[in-house]
């Protein structure tokens, strides 16, 4: 994914978009681990925090229903927190866990330009440009 990101100028975001457009075509399997394409789902906003957690194995289904019930109880009470908050005071997480991640999805939307005197032109395909490359 970095060598297609670097090729073409793209952000690491961008190149988890289409990887995940093309696993939904069926133009690609999905990858054996769980974490690639946990993060890929993430990197794409696919997958929103709790979702990562738990399709990386970090996490169960009951757990984030749990945190996500204790989520609506705050939002109740008018003292809001995000569920990376709620799940790192339930000890589902930590907070190295969930710094790593946020930091991951915050670089993800930086462009890979390794050679300065280089100023890339952004050519993005369209989404129905990918969707109408033939499966292999």
């Amino acid at each position: 994914m970095i060598e297609i990101a670097m090729n073409n100028f793209w952000t690491m975001e961008e190149v988890a978009k289409y990887f995940m457009l093309c696993l939904e075509q069926d133009y690609v399997k999905q990858p054996e681990s769980v974490f690639v394409y946990a993060m890929a789902g993430f990197m794409a906003g696919k997958f929103r925090t709790g979702e990562y957690f738990k399709r990386s194995g970090k996490i169960d289904v009951d757990q984030l229903e749990r945190a996500i019930v204790k989520q609506k109880q705050t939002m109740n009470e008018n003292k809001p927190k995000m569920i990376a908050e709620i799940m790192i005071e339930m000890g589902l997480v930590t907070e190295k866990d969930t710094a790593s991640l946020l930091l991951i999805k915050d670089e993800s939307k930086k462009r890979f330009i390794l050679d300065a005197s280089i100023v890339p032109e952004i050519k993005t395909p369209e989404i129905e440009d990918v969707k109408n490359i033939k499966k292999k």
